[in-house]
């Protein structure tokens, strides 16, 4: 194999383990929004997790919405259970690895 086809070839490996590492910081955090109430619908948890997950994921790349787009969220019972959350601690630092990277393409496909 030639030097570009390896190059090319880890690029592109890199590219896929990191928007898959996003997706399971999405996917973890839809979980955890929906564990945090048990009156909260699947549409009510996709819309606290794209906000938390815009929060995580803002960046040099990345300038989506956020929570403070929602109002007052210090107050929310919903955030202060998912952020109190002991296994919160361990999806932001997922998120602080692949945040700044410009091949995260998967922020840009949740908030289109």
């Amino acid at each position: 194999m030639s030097t570009y086809a390896t190059i090319l070839a880890a690029l592109v490996a890199a590219t896929v383990v990191v928007n898959v590492v996003s997706t399971v910081v999405w996917i973890w955090l839809h979980n955890l929004v929906l564990a945090s109430d048990a009156l909260i619908g699947d549409r009510t948890a996709s819309l606290y997790a794209g906000y938390l997950f815009g929060d995580l994921m803002k960046g040099r790349f990345y300038r989506g919405p956020s929570l403070l787009a929602a109002g007052n969220i210090d107050r929310d019972k919903v955030v202060k259970t998912v952020r109190g959350s002991s296994q919160y601690r361990y999806i932001e630092g997922l998120a602080s690895l692949v945040r700044d990277l410009p091949v995260n393409i998967v922020p840009y496909l949740l908030h289109k």
